[in-house]
């Protein structure tokens, strides 16, 4: 993969630092390095070039939860990000991606009239934003948290995705439940990583949350083949599951603080940071489930699953799913497709009351039948 050249901003200094494990996308080595609120994941070094991914949620305005944190997660966001661009000479892209609860209109994420308004004091390797256009269905909605998003985006020169980018290009609601349709899910990169966007897309609302799918790709080649040998694997059947028994809890506990286990443990640590490529990864993950399976194999119920049974009797371990879920279902489905069709504010109501009631119904078959 060739270098892109990074982006030079003028932001602070300071970072907090978490724990870490580690994962691969292709030929790319991931860190995943963890914080209160978010998760950052970040590329070993390849061509001199790092990539970081942080999972990211801010509490809600007015939540009670916004009490209990001292830094504002955006502050911390802020602070790190500078840190790890200070670390990496500017060779550093950034996505940022989450349920951020910041509303921000399709007010600019960038510094307009930029070197129009700097230019005495700009340093010569100071590179000014491109001014993008971003379209809202959320227009003229504006809150504390998207101020404070849009700073984040002026200081990093990071810059919204959602409204710009191939099938999202009106910027569509991420939210819709019953406190009415917004834009708070977002995905925020570095603006030269744009062009390498090959697929964005914010999805219909579904069964399963309020908030829709947010599906973004990013390919840096022009063909891009699977060169994975053990792709069969991925078609093996598990036929072994582990059921988990409240009452050994403290057993639980017990083992997995012994001395054993967290020499285990400090050892797979330094594996983790040695990581250089794909095997080592998995040698780490084959490490970390031998070790996981060594504390839990005698303390939670193992079942096993004959493949015939599997691919019979699906429906058997969903006993508890009645006449009445079912028709429930049938009912936010039949919404659902009313609301997809003509997304007025009745069929939004109706919709998510539908929803409610299905996921209510469910919940009280599961408990009665337990």
């Amino acid at each position: 993969m060739n270098t892109i050249d990074g982006p030079t901003k003028l932001v602070r200094q300071d970072a907090i630092l978490g724990g870490l494990s580690i994962g691969q996308f292709g030929n790319i080595t991931f860190k995943i390095q963890y914080q209160n609120g978010t998760r950052y994941i970040r590329k070993t070094e390849v061509s001199l070039v790092y990539f970081y991914l942080c999972l990211c949620y801010i509490v809600p305005e007015g939540s009670s939860r916004r009490g209990m944190i001292e830094t504002h997660t955006y502050d911390r966001l802020l602070n790190y990000i500078t840190d790890i661009d200070s670390k990496c000479d500017g060779n550093t892209h950034l996505i940022v991606c989450g349920d951020l609860n910041s509303h921000t209109s399709d007010l600019p994420d960038f510094v307009t009239h930029e070197n129009l308004l700097h230019t005495d004091f700009l340093p010569d390797d100071y590179i000014s934003d491109v001014p993008l256009l971003r379209c809202s269905q959320d227009h003229g909605r504006l809150s504390n948290n998207g101020l404070l998003l849009l700073d984040l985006c002026k200081q990093t020169g990071l810059a919204i995705m959602n409204g710009r980018l191939d099938k999202d290009l009106n910027g569509k609601f991420t939210y819709v439940g019953k406190t009415g349709s917004s834009v708070v899910d977002y995905v925020i990169a570095t603006q030269n990583l744009f062009p390498f966007v090959n697929h964005f897309e914010v999805h219909e609302p579904n069964l399963l949350s309020d908030h829709c799918v947010v599906e973004f790709a990013f390919c840096f080649t022009k063909d891009v083949t699977c060169t994975d040998t053990n792709s069969n694997d991925c078609d093996q059947t598990l036929n072994v599951k582990f059921v988990w028994n409240k009452d050994y809890v403290h057993s639980y506990q017990t083992s997995l603080a012994s001395d054993i286990v967290k020499d285990k443990l400090n050892n797979l640590q330094f594996c983790i940071e040695s990581c250089v490529n794909g095997q080592d990864i998995d040698t780490c993950i084959f490490q970390f489930s031998d070790i996981i399976d060594n504390v839990v194999s005698h303390i939670c119920k193992r079942v096993t699953i004959d493949s015939d049974t599997q691919q019979r009797n699906t429906h058997i371990e969903n006993r508890w799913f009645t006449t009445e879920c079912y028709e429930k279902r049938q009912i936010f489905y039949k919404q659902l497709n009313r609301y997809r069709q003509d997304k007025n504010e009745n069929n939004r109501i109706y919709m998510c009351k539908a929803r409610s009631d299905y996921k209510a119904c469910i919940r009280k078959c599961k408990y009665d039948y337990d």
